[in-house]
């Protein structure tokens, strides 16, 4: 059986030939991801929870944190889905429950730990509506760090989308396209896919969550292909690579 290769996988790999993410941390806070997915076994180096102690569960799963999981980093192993950095290191960072939502709190501390263990990538496939100042001052501090933010926006119109708003951060929406375009400080991708989901299984999704993941998985594409040729990697010239 051979595996599901996305249209804007097969792009980045003819322009990034032999890039696969190797040695780039991308941390996604989100809820958690199933490492024992056939197609994600080793990829997920660590998984920590954030969720604070009030909550009864302390690891949820929802299909969303596996969904975004596997857009960025399926395996290349000949069955199942490839994802656009197959070899990317990928760390589960708990923050966001069962039912979609999640506090702040949480996530800021997913934002520290990022920070503290120097993540290249980051992806918030979520928004608040209301801007916070921990949440947005810890994203400067992983900016400051060279660390790229990716972040969806809300899927509602004329809805303030945070993190995605933040000078600092990428804040992504959807496009028809198997490529991606900038306009107006947002990012469009490819936001519609196949997709891992808990218990192995493998499903059709579509939405700024999924199109953030896109950019998150190019983003390390990018990194690495920085670090090979000693560019310094940014924010403008990943916009740079996107637009081209």
């Amino acid at each position: 059986e051979k595996q599901y290769t996305s249209e804007i996988v097969a792009n980045i790999r003819k322009k990034y030939p032999g890039l696969t993410g190797e040695n780039i941390k991308i941390g996604i806070i989100d809820s958690c991801i199933d490492n024992t997915h056939d197609d994600l076994i080793g990829s997920i180096k660590k998984t920590v929870s954030f969720i604070s102690k009030n909550n009864k569960s302390n690891v949820v799963y929802s299909n969303h944190g596996t969904q975004v999981a596997g857009i960025i980093s399926a395996k290349d192993n000949d069955f199942g889905i490839i994802g656009i950095a197959p070899k990317a290191e990928i760390y589960s960072l708990v923050a966001i429950h069962s039912n979609g939502i999640g506090e702040i709190e949480d996530v800021c501390s997913a934002l520290r730990w990022c920070i503290e263990n120097k993540m290249d990538v980051i992806n918030l496939s979520f928004s608040t509506k209301i801007s916070n100042p921990e949440l947005e001052s810890l994203v400067n501090e992983a900016y400051k760090q060279n660390t790229i933010i990716v972040a969806s926006y809300n899927n509602k119109k004329n809805v303030s989308s945070f993190p995605a708003e933040y000078d600092n951060v990428i804040g992504v929406k959807t496009n028809n396209k198997s490529w991606f375009d900038f306009n107006n400080n947002v990012v469009y991708a490819p936001g519609k896919s196949i997709t891992t989901i808990d218990k192995g299984g493998y499903e059709y999704v579509e939405g700024n969550s999924m199109a953030a993941a896109c950019v998150t998985g190019f983003a390390a594409i990018v990194k690495e292909d920085c670090n090979k040729k000693s560019i310094n990697f940014s924010n403008s010239y990943f916009i740079k690579q996107i637009e081209g």
